[in-house]
């Protein structure tokens, strides 16, 4: 039998419970959250240690491009979908626990790495720990929180990245300054020992309220045909895509540009420009789940329209900053494009978790971060580096500065797609609440899917 309608203006369950919101439910969203800091410190920790392991390990911009890049992400997006099935299929507590103790202590290790290679396997290592964080973790919160404050619970999570990338890029820096660089990995990684055993003693794994027992536990090639035949869906992956690649790249390399175009220290780089970043990116993630939660009674497609428009005003300010005649006017250009970097999440992530159903919540968001960070983080520094090394017989000294306006400038490909997916969300969400019941069991079946 099929679900019952939803409306345009709405994606709620009519037939889920609601979910009663108590201190349970807000504490498991703060260790949530704190787990997520720390992921982002130990992802980010080495963009601002670029210059310092580049000259000690004797590396190109190209190999700091694959290390921060390719070698990471692709490993990252690869393995969160064998994660994020687990994530579907058995307990997501246990699934945050070990994730979190393994990319910490691999962040850790980070720091005795002697060459190339060596630095290379224990990134890769952390992406695999790190993998498990985001679908196990956002599957966590739709089953915590009732819809009408998923967006803001969402927003709160993802306010985690920004402060991480804050306390990576600062005490990084200074921890680099006072000692050197493996000294700031090792010291960087230790906390999450303590968090990973926090998780596994203090967090409950929440009920999944909605999840209908006559249905079958979908595995990767059904819910990917299932979720990429929606346009909206379509649409917001590649969105996020390309805005994940021009991103990584000037997070990546934009502490070497500040200390190579400006002068300053990785102590005042790392200060300055996490500030920027952590600072843009904390109003951004929570101006975003605040303006969707205040704009679901109008639909997704509201809070969608409202990321367009941010998005499409941040582009050509990105442009701008790599033109700045100070580095005042550097961060000043820099600050509306991080608020934008961010604000997507409290709307976007929902309207994943509406468009892909109870089933395929965990695995809607690993195929969206495999295109997030598996093509966009991967390439992204990747080519920066690319451009650079490339452009350097020619333009010297101004080889990154152009490398990287030339990425800036595809934020305004990923507010095209934000259109698309604006215009084409309450159509999808109407159609996924009448097929569901129907065409993921017999396409399910027919992967041999079911268990």
């Amino acid at each position: 039998m099929a679900a019952p309608p939803v409306s345009a203006a709405s994606s709620v369950d009519p037939g889920a419970p609601e979910v009663k919101v108590g201190a349970r439910q807000w504490y498991t969203l703060s260790i949530l959250t704190l787990a997520y800091v720390l992921c982002l410190m130990d992802r980010k920790l080495p963009f601002i240690l670029v210059e310092p392991i580049r000259k000690d390990l004797h590396l190109s911009d190209t190999q700091i491009g694959l290390i921060t890049g390719l070698m990471f992400t692709l490993v990252y997006s690869t393995s969160a979908i064998p994660v994020a099935r687990l994530a579907d299929r058995f307990s997501r507590k246990w699934v945050m626990t070990w994730s979190i103790l393994a990319w910490s202590a691999l962040t850790s290790l980070g720091g005795f790495a002697q060459n190339f290679w060596h630095l290379a396997f224990a990134r890769a290592g952390v992406a695999v720990g790190e993998s498990g964080c985001m679908p196990a973790a956002h599957s966590m919160l739709s089953d915590t929180f009732p819809e009408r404050q998923r967006s803001t619970a969402a927003a709160l999570f993802m306010a985690g990245a920004p402060i991480g990338i804050l306390i990576g890029l600062a005490a990084g820096g200074v921890i680099a300054d006072l000692f050197d660089w493996r000294m700031a990995m090792i010291v960087i990684g230790a906390p999450g020992l303590i968090i990973g055993l926090l998780f596994a003693f203090t967090i409950k794994e929440p009920v999944r309220s909605e999840a209908r027992k006559d249905q079958p536990k979908v595995g990767i090639w059904t819910a990917a045909k299932v979720l990429f035949a929606r346009p909206a869906f379509f649409h917001l992956a590649m969105a996020g895509m390309i805005n994940s690649l021009a991103g990584t790249a000037i997070q990546s390399f934009g502490p070497a540009f500040i200390m190579r175009t400006y002068g300053l220290s990785t102590t005042q780089t790392g200060i300055s420009y996490g500030l920027l970043l952590g600072i843009g990116g904390l109003i951004g993630a929570l101006a975003g789940g605040v303006v969707a939660d205040r704009l679901r009674g109008r639909g997704e497609k509201a809070g969608l329209w409202f990321v367009t428009a941010v998005v499409a005003i941040a582009g050509p300010l990105q442009i701008a900053a790599w033109f700045a005649p100070n580095y005042m006017w550097f961060l000043i250009l820099l600050f509306v494009p991080q608020i934008a970097n961010m604000i997507y999440a409290g709307p976007v992530y929902p309207a994943l978790q509406a468009l892909a159903g109870p089933r395929m919540r965990a695995m809607s968001v690993a195929l969206y971060l495999f295109l997030l960070n598996g093509v966009g983080q991967s390439l992204g520094p990747l080519l920066a580096g690319g451009i650079s090394d490339l452009l350097k017989p020619s333009l010297g000294p101004a080889s990154l500065q152009w490398s990287l306006l030339i990425l800036a400038s595809l934020k305004l490909w990923a507010a095209v797609h934000y259109v698309f997916a604006a215009l084409s969300i309450t159509r999808d969400l109407v159609h996924a609440r009448k097929r569901q019941a129907d065409e993921i069991p017999v396409m399910a079946q027919a992967a041999g899917d079911a268990v």
